[in-house]
């Protein structure tokens, strides 16, 4: 039956709202639990949030801080881990024990709903126009680049410090927001100007692959070969985005296909058992990461806006998966992208993590393949009364309540400005000199936090400048910057040691990375060489 049913879906490949067309599957059984069980968990839920909020509302982080840290430890939101809302509003489903710290629908509304410090990504639509199958020099973008009602302009002032991302899977061919890669450059251009010029402070996203494979290395390489043909600058993404599965790539079978404008007929030809193989999908994290710094953006975030078991439980149990299976996947891929870690490779600004942030799919689709079971596995929730848990969302909440509250402060990198100083001789200068900060852990620190810098030349330690105090941010690499002037230097080196949270106030997983020190040099000649990029 399950052969067949894959054999069935060789010409189109799934069809769902929002989500790419790839394989006509089956979805997995829920946990069906009794109307009074789900009643009576709700009723006890209700209780138990309702007291939460009370003391939450009489609590601040500064006039309590270990008080705040006993309540954040208990139920959190954790901003590595979020999740795809597909079907209705977040709010309708108990998700504090999951412990979600942002989330995507795959739109841009001007009031996102944030509940309890859950974060929005938002999603900007766009999509390359054809007539038939030639493909056309014009596109559509949703919202509209305008400042009217509904167009992206109030949008983006009314949301500051987001994060936007520009299109869902422009290398999925005629679904999604299909698009060769010279005129994604021209959208990703046009959109990121205009939202930089109404938010300088806004992060903007790269639109995500379905899956970092070679094939679809060779489309964003080809994206990013074009944006500097037509612009003359390398691309500025703020943040790295990818979806991550596992789907074998040739054009008219199930899968995820070939990229439009890259002549192959095949790519990657991954099994469906390999659909679920952790060594698959570690392995893609890292040639993701490596590809990033091949082309100048290791120090780029990385966030995976959807992953999870896109094939039903169903079928996958006819090649010998069962759910424990499934499940252990899922916990062994949470566990990697929580902890992974590589040097040569990694984000500087999150101890070296792979990924930054991670997404699962979905909160609760549980659409219909059409023939009595469900199009999709790992989906967390029945999208109607009573909004039944899965066996899926029971394995995910067991997983988020292992993962700890973490603060991790540390100053990661330092600059001078200006950053070649130079001085006649005799002379002296007084630079500018910058520590940029970040908490690696995955949640917001608890109170405001101390910079202190020290001249530590010749085995000094004098203070430079006063204490810079950072009010709390959050986790995942998030980064702030803390500067002093240092007067009066001359010609020679000088060493700088740059503290954090001197004092110790704050709890942290890892308390000895918080100081560095690094050196500057005042010269009084320069010679400047040429840039060359690639």
């Amino acid at each position: 039956m399950v052969a067949d049913r894959l054999g069935q879906s060789a010409q189109v490949v799934i069809s769902r709202m929002k989500k790419s067309e790839w394989l006509r599957v089956q979805g997995e059984k829920d946990v069906r639990l009794s109307r009074w069980a789900i009643v009576l968990i709700a009723a006890m839920a209700s209780l138990v949030l309702l007291g939460l909020s009370s003391l939450l509302a009489v609590l601040t982080r500064d006039d309590h801080p270990q008080v705040w840290a006993q309540v954040a430890a208990s139920d959190y939101p954790n901003c590595r881990f979020g999740v795809g809302a597909i079907t209705n509003p977040i709010t309708t489903y108990p998700i504090t024990p999951m412990r979600f710290g942002w989330y995507v629908n795959w739109s841009a509304p001007l009031s996102p709903i944030k509940p309890a410090g859950v974060d929005f990504h938002h999603t900007i639509r766009v999509k390359q126009d054809k007539s038939g199958s030639t493909y056309l020099p014009t596109y559509q973008i949703t919202p509209t680049l305008g400042y009217g009602a509904g167009e992206l302009g109030p949008i983006v002032a009314a949301n500051p410090g987001s994060v936007w991302i520009i299109g869902n899977e422009p290398d999925r061919v005629y679904y999604q927001d299909e698009s060769l890669p010279d005129m994604y450059a021209t959208i990703y251009h046009d959109a990121y100007t205009f939202i930089k010029g109404i938010d300088p402070t806004a992060r903007v996203a790269i639109g995500a692959v379905i899956q970092p494979t070679p094939v679809r290395l060779q489309y964003l390489d080809m994206i990013l070969d074009a944006y500097r043909s037509q612009y003359g600058i390398s691309m500025p993404i703020d943040v790295w985005n990818v979806h991550l599965y596992i789907l074998q790539e040739t054009v008219y079978s199930w899968g995820a296909s070939i990229p439009p404008g890259v002549n192959v007929t095949t790519g990657m030809l991954y099994t469906i058992p390999q659909h679920v193989d952790i060594n698959v999908f570690t392995s893609l994290i890292a040639d993701m990461r490596t590809w990033m710094k091949e082309r100048g953006y290791r120090n780029t975030p990385l966030i995976i806006t959807e992953y999870g078991v896109l094939f039903a439980a169903d079928v996958l149990a006819g090649y010998g998966f069962t759910q424990t299976d499934l499940d252990n996947f899922v916990r062994d891929v949470v566990n990697h992208m929580n902890t992974a870690t590589d040097a040569n490779i990694g984000y500087p600004a999150d101890n070296y993590r792979l990924v930054q942030q991670a997404a699962m799919y979905s909160l609760d689709d549980d659409s219909s393949d059409g023939s009595g079971g469900f199009r999709w596995g790992s989906f967390l929730f029945r999208s109607t009364w009573p909004y039944t848990i899965t066996a899926a969302g029971l394995n995910y909440q067991s997983i988020a309540q292992g993962l700890a509250a973490s603060v991790d402060l540390l100053p990661y990198m330092a600059v001078a400005d200006p950053q070649v100083p130079i001085v006649p001789p005799g002379g002296s200068i007084t630079p500018t000199f910058k520590a940029l900060v970040s908490n690696a852990g995955n949640s917001t620190m608890p109170v405001s936090t101390t910079v202190r810098f020290f001249d530590v030349t010749g085995g000094g330690n004098v203070q430079v400048g006063s204490d810079v105090t950072l009010a709390p941010f959050g986790g995942c690499g998030t980064v702030r910057e803390a500067s002093v002037v240092w007067p009066d230097l001359s010609q020679g080196w000088h060493s700088v040691r740059i503290e954090v949270d001197p004092a110790d106030q704050i709890a942290e997983t890892l308390e000895s990375n918080n100081v560095i020190t690094t050196h500057l040099f005042i010269g009084t000649n320069a010679v400047y060489l040429p840039n060359v990029q690639r």
